[in-house]
């Protein structure tokens, strides 16, 4: 029997009074905490990952791109570009195919830019530093892997001419694209080999300018911009479809924590229906029958989703990561609005699972709840 101090305090304490239900059997609740923690770190990912799809698709910072808007012209025009309001910089930018002299089967993509190509392209480093001459060369993580490259080795680039370049491999950089199989280099050696590239202008957006805008300073100017996407931007309805179905599987999963609270609380209702009783008998309406379980339901719950937090933080979302192709490094941490809403999300699972065991308990008979031993 539990203690109730009388009908006029009926409603006050009553949350306080169903978490105590819930620490009189800590096993039961560990258990429950344990599931609904395991439940929140993979809705948590779910959610990470579909963000970094989203991200992929749009945002071309994820795959190591600081420009938004790249235009087909001469290089020379990069410096009538730069001159434009809202432009912080740009710079041509070149793109060849080419494959290994000694591993013709080994192809790649060469990427030349005039200047410093890290305020433009900077994928992180892996290994050894940033290129700082001509005969330098930063490779995908990818490419290193396939032709064994490492810092000091040589890169001997086939070209579509059939002239060959060889360049000194000063680092190894984690790049998504092409599949990691990239060559950051200078342009002057490649375009002696190479004369005819077309290269684009990469342009960088100054603080506060938005793309359209510049996009409309170089049409002014007589030049056509294009937005510059992510990676896979070419399957960018793939990614949204995709993105789709993984935040329908976290709501899967969510109907199956709902699941575990009804079956935790209806245990909990049976176990203490003679405590249901005397407070019904004191006048206790379903609502206040339901405060008192919806007490027991946000305490595992929102001690789920901490722990659910923690554990998608610290080991679930590190373990997918490392699952990943290992020439890119893809953080699959969720954010504090990802952590926010599951912690809601399992808070109302919680109310409503309690309303909806206080229905059933409530339309047991008074007196037969009072005979329970």
């Amino acid at each position: 029997l539990v203690h109730v101090p009388g009908r006029a305090r009926l409603g006050r304490g009553t949350v306080g009074l169903g978490m105590r239900l819930a620490l009189s059997r800590p096993a039961r609740t560990a258990a429950t905490i344990a599931v609904l923690a395991a439940a929140a770190s993979v809705v948590l990912l779910i959610l990470a990952l579909a963000a970094l799809l989203q991200r992929l698709e749009s945002d071309p910072e994820t795959v190591g791109k600081r420009y938004r808007l790249a235009v087909t012209a001469p290089a020379e025009d990069a410096a009538t570009i730069r001159r434009l309001p809202g432009v912080a910089g740009a710079a041509a930018r070149y793109e060849v195919p080419a494959v290994d002299s000694f591993a013709l089967g080994e192809s790649f993509t060469v990427i030349g830019f005039a200047g410093d190509h890290t305020r433009f392209e900077a994928p992180p480093l892996a290994t050894g530093r940033r290129l700082t001459g001509e005969g330098e060369v930063e490779v995908g993580l990818g490419l290193a892997q396939a032709l064994n490259l490492s810092p000091g080795a040589m890169l001997a680039v086939q070209l579509p001419s059939g002239r060959e370049v060889r360049y000194r491999v000063s680092g190894v950089v984690r790049a998504l694209e092409n599949e990691g199989r990239i060559a950051y280099v200078g342009t002057s050696r490649l375009l002696r080999a190479e004369p005819f590239l077309t290269p684009q202008i990469a342009v960088l957006l100054e603080p506060g300018a938005t793309k359209d805008g510049v996009a409309a300073e170089l049409r002014a100017a007589g030049f056509f911009a294009e937005p510059v996407g992510g990676v896979t931007v070419r399957n960018g309805g793939f990614l949204d479809v995709l993105a789709a179905l993984l935040r329908s599987l976290a709501g899967v999963i969510g109907l199956v924590c709902l699941y575990v609270l009804v079956q935790t609380l209806a245990l909990t209702a049976q176990e203490r229906r003679r405590a249901v009783a005397v407070l019904q008998t004191i006048g206790a309406a379903r609502g206040q029958v339901a405060a008192v379980l919806a007490g027991s339901a946000l305490l595992v719950a929102v001690c789920g989703a901490l722990v659910g937090i923690v554990l998608e933080r610290f080991v679930v979302g590190p373990a997918a990561s490392g699952l990943a192709a290992s020439y890119v490094s893809l953080p699959l941490v969720a954010g504090a609005r990802e952590a926010a809403l599951v912690t809601l999300g399992l808070a109302v699972l919680g109310l409503l699972a309690a309303a909806w065991v206080a229905r059933a308990a409530v339309r047991r008979p008074i007196v037969a709840g009072l005979r329970e031993d």
